[in-house]
């Protein structure tokens, strides 16, 4: 034998020592643990006199430490002690112990789910369909039960295994089949000759992205739920490069707006005039024209009865990007059925590729307004680079007013130019921003976000303004004050923070 070959032989056996090692302390860890637990329940028992013990319920508990329950059709509670480190689905609410899960089979197109959770709700759809304008496709095997079940939206049967749609049902039919686990999207490849060879840009795509791009390749329209700083712009500036003809942007506000302007300046080399970027309110601007692409930015919020008009701009291929892809209406599937084929990663898998730092999170609990005010004071002490989210308007220019500061909101101009010029240029480095500031808004050098007036228990809010952080070079802050009476009503938007897997320190 090789001297080599010996050295690979010893290193290999030395591995699977190293692995037996950590195996057997973890496993010594997880019987000191439930030892533990053991003791402090019977502490407990004893403590009562009607409390009755039984050490094999625990056991079982040990081996199943979860509960699930139907909440609807396709919905499920996933009740877990708040002990077990574990983010699945929309975090319904919080007790001191435990924490309580909505899962659906969205949220698995969108996250990992686990085996055990995949396996015992049977996550897989119950039938293929494909919706092509106004024919639904099938296997014929299964047309009867999609006729019986949306018969609400088709007219009548067609060809073996297809089906017509009603006119005008085309995206209530999708929003159903979403809703039950059914991916209704049929794969349109991009047309070579829309296809640009190359178009310059001043970056390359990451693995991730580029997996993102294959698929809309293959799909012609996707929606993208990545977390801010996930590169969704970016993936949509690529993709606006690659076509031809004229495209289209939509953004929630103007400070938005100004970014994409910036950025297609500043990365690519797109001719002017190819891009129209225009607001969720400017449908009246793009109803006649034809694009080739459409790009649906913050798209949670094309379900709206304002905004989904939007969805019927003429347009070959669509693109939806939105790092919370819910709504607190129950029009979560429209989000879905508005974009296209989904594509998720979950938060965590980005924190373990670096690509944001985590930002810690701090929650003052104080008796009024007037020590929120004090606390404002403390924190601008240290000139860090802040952005003070205000809510109310009026209340906002009194903030700003009290401190010497840049307010900007719905009114400002050239939003983007001064919330850059307050960050880096004004003696206190920080401002006052409505929640025009909520969504998209990259700033690299933010340090700090404090949170003085918010939307009630919003929690796509929270985690939006949490996500500014995302985009910042410095490992950032997140404050939030809440009066008392505030953190009683509205403490559920914090529940957003957690379900993502990031911890409050709470000062009260």
């Amino acid at each position: 034998m090789s001297e080599t070959l010996k050295m690979r032989l010893s290193e290999a056996e030395n591995k699977v020592a190293d692995a037996e090692l950590s195996l057997a302390l973890i496993g010594r860890l997880i019987q000191e643990k439930q030892a533990e637990l053991k003791a402090r329940i019977m502490d407990y028992v004893l403590a009562s006199k009607t409390l009755q013990f039984k050490s094999e319920e625990l056991e079982a508990f040990l081996k199943q430490p979860y509960v699930l329950l139907p909440k609807g059709e396709a919905e499920w509670y996933l009740i877990l002690p708040r002990f077990i480190d574990m983010q699945v689905g929309w975090l319904e609410r919080q007790t001191a112990t435990y924490n309580i899960f909505i899962v659906s089979r969205q949220i698995a197109w969108l996250t990992d789910i686990p085996a055990f959770l995949r396996e015992e709700l049977d996550l897989e759809a119950p039938f293929k369909v494909s919706v092509q304008e106004d024919i639904l496709t099938t296997d014929i095997a299964k047309v009867e039960e999609v006729w019986q079940r949306y018969r609400a939206h088709l007219v009548r049967r067609e060809g073996p295994g297809e089906v017509r749609v009603k006119p005008g049902h085309h995206f209530l039919l999708l929003a159903s089949l979403i809703r039950d686990g059914v991916l209704p999207f049929n794969p349109r490849p991009i047309d070579q000759a829309d296809m640009r060879n190359s178009m310059p840009t001043k970056f390359e795509l990451l693995d991730y992205q580029c997996t993102a791009w294959e698929a809309f390749t293959r799909y012609g329209n996707i929606g993208v739920f990545w977390p801010p700083r996930g590169g969704k712009t970016f993936l949509g500036m690529y993709a606006l490069s690659r076509l031809r003809g004229r495209k289209l942007v939509v953004v929630p506000t103007l400070t938005l707006l100004e970014q994409w302007q910036e950025r297609l300046r500043q990365w690519t080399g797109i001719p002017s005039g190819e891009v129209d970027i225009v607001t969720y309110h400017a449908f009246d601007k793009v109803r006649s024209k034809d694009y080739t692409l459409t790009i649906y930015d913050e798209c949670h919020r094309l379900p709206a009865n304002q905004f989904s008009r939007l969805a019927t701009v003429k347009t070959k291929y669509r693109m939806g990007f939105s790092a919370t892809p819910w709504r607190e209406d129950g029009r979560a599937e429209y989000i879905f059925a508005l974009t296209g084929f989904p594509i998720g990663l979950d938060w965590q898998a980005f924190l373990k590729m670096q690509l944001f730092h985590k930002p810690t999170v701090d929650l003052y609990i104080v008796r009024n307004i007037t020590e929120k005010t004090g606390w404002v004071a403390q924190f601008l002490a240290d000139k860090k680079r802040t952005m003070i989210f205000c809510d109310g308007i009026e209340l906002g220019k009194q903030l700003a007013h009290r401190f010497n500061l840049e307010f900007v909101y719905g009114s400002t101009k050239k939003r983007l130019q001064k919330i850059h010029e307050a960050i880096t240029n004004s003696p206190q480095r920080a401002l006052v921003i409505s929640r025009v500031g909520d969504e998209g808004v990259s700033l690299a050098k933010i340090e700090r976000i404090i949170e003085f007036d918010f939307l009630f228990g919003s929690r796509r809010q929270e985690m939006q303004r949490l996500g500014r952080l995302f985009h910042s070079d410095y490992e950032g802050e997140h404050v939030i004050l809440m009066a008392k009476d505030e953190y009683a009503r509205y403490k559920k938007r914090l529940y957003a923070i957690y379900e993502k897997g990031f911890e409050i320190k709470v000062h009260a």
